[in-house]
């Protein structure tokens, strides 16, 4: 009894949270190939086991944020937002979100990460 109430507890408080539905998020990194922007569809170029491949992502709602090491402390991570029509093309992008049926990634997040070099 105790082994069945146990995981549906934690299950209950995982969907009351909201965070039950982030397993359906995934993470798609590659480099920005182009932006559609009268229908706010950013296209990147994913790199993954299956070689390249084009993907659109809607940006419509996304959190679109550069990222960098603080100086002070470099394990953490600072972060300010930025606009999506500012990504050139060739820009190595994370995306966060879910994949539609229509094969379009709805983003909740895009994070540029700042090369070191920068």
């Amino acid at each position: 009894m105790v082994r069945l109430v146990l995981p549906t507890a934690l299950w209950l408080l995982l969907t009351s949270c909201g965070l039950a539905g982030a397993s359906d998020r995934r993470w798609h990194a590659g480099r920005v190939h182009s932006m559609i922007p009268a229908e706010e569809i950013l296209v990147i170029k994913e790199f993954g086991a299956r070689g390249e491949e084009l993907v659109e992502v809607d940006i419509q709602d996304a959190e679109v944020v550069r990222l960098w090491r603080d100086p002070d402390r470099p394990w953490r991570w600072r972060e300010r937002p930025i606009r999506a029509q500012r990504l050139s093309v060739g820009t190595f992008v994370v995306v966060i979100g879910r994949a539609h049926a229509s094969g379009i990634i709805d983003a909740d997040r895009i994070e540029v990460p700042k090369a070191e070099s920068d």
